[in-house]
């Protein structure tokens, strides 16, 4: 592994531990907007516009939930491509071989090479903000709704 590689997977890495900010973020819009729904039979001034907002709102979470645990797998797994390289086309043949085996990658995506995969991370990372955006776009959309149309 060059000296470029290993500052781009160091850059990855850095940027995907990132993206817990924004799940946490995520998780406490998703449980506010759950809760609610939870109790809006005893909310009887819950409009409909709410009411279809914070199931938006729970849908886009469980959305960002799956981009976060994608993105803190890839960060593990460049952490560990990391530490123990010898060979970076020899651990991402074993790393591709490891993943076919447990139907976490398709046989189409074998042989990528890391600027590809690096990519990949930067695309499930953008994913992830923009799921966490668009939750609070609903929200806020709403609450502008509400306030115009009382």
């Amino acid at each position: 592994m060059d000296d470029n590689q290993r500052a781009s997977i160091a850059s990855c890495i850095s940027l995907l531990a990132q993206a817990n900010k924004f799940h946490y973020l995520s998780i406490g819009l998703t449980m506010s907007a759950s809760i609610v729904l939870l109790v809006s039979g005893l909310l009887p001034q819950l409009s409909a516009i709410w009411f279809f907002i914070l199931i938006v709102v729970v849908l886009l979470g469980v959305g960002e939930v799956y981009c976060a645990v994608r993105a803190g797998f890839d960060q593990r797994l460049l952490s560990l491509l990391v530490k123990e390289y010898i060979d970076i086309s020899d651990d991402l043949a074993q790393l591709d071989s490891a993943l076919i085996g447990l139907k976490l990658l398709p046989q189409d995506k074998k042989g990528r090479d890391l600027a590809k995969r690096l990519l990949g991370c930067l695309k499930l990372f953008k994913v992830q903000l923009a799921l966490c955006y668009l939750q609070l776009a609903a929200i806020v959309f709403a609450a502008a709704f509400s306030f115009l149309y009382r």
